[in-house]
Parts: structure tokens; sequence; C-alpha cells
């Protein structure tokens, strides 16, 4: 099933749901956060921002958020702020997440 996505047609990801639930159930309800005090985290794929708000709450010292549609830099922007933490202190990027680091 391909509908539409935030920028450009996406198939839909349901029959990924149970496999990242697991994943997030040994992280952190088993492992706790995957994520040191004072990290440097990259959101690739920020969408939402999810990912580095959570590494952000865990007290990441440094979360860049890279995406390459706008609104969905925005939705991040927006997500921080309402999960109470200063755009001003956090990097938002324009651009493809892969070229920021070799595959």
């Amino acid at each position: 099933m391909v509908e539409e996505g935030k920028t450009t047609k996406a198939r839909r990801h349901e029959e990924n749901f149970p496999f990242v639930s697991s994943c997030l159930r040994v992280f952190v309800v088993e492992e706790g956060p995957p994520f040191s005090p004072g990290a440097e985290v990259l959101d690739g794929f920020c969408y939402t921002g999810a990912f580095g708000i959570y590494a952000a709450y865990h007290g990441a010292a440094r979360v860049t958020f890279v995406d390459s549609s706008g609104p969905a830099r925005g939705l991040a922007r927006e997500n921080l702020s309402l999960n109470g933490f200063s755009q001003d202190d956090y990097e938002f990027v324009e651009g493809d997440a892969k070229s920021l680091w070799p595959l």
C-alpha cells in the first residue's frame, strides 16, 4: 500500500512496529536509556525529532537533528519546545543524513 508521506509517497510501516517495539522494550526497560549523560547524538532522518528529544531528556550534551524536509524539521523544533527544551541549544541541519557519515 502506498500513501502520501511527509514529502513523498512512502510505504506504510505497520509491519515494522512489533520489531521496533521489541527494540524499545530491550533498550529502554531492560537496559535503561542507551545514552550516557554528555553524549553527542545525531538524529538522522529526524522527522518528528523523537529520537533526539529522547536523547536530550536523558542528558545528551549535543543533539543534531537532520532531515531533508523543512516541514519535518519544523515538527522536530515544535516537539523540542513542547518538551521543555530551547531550540537555541540544538542544531537543525537540512540535508541527507547518509551524507554525514560513511556507510
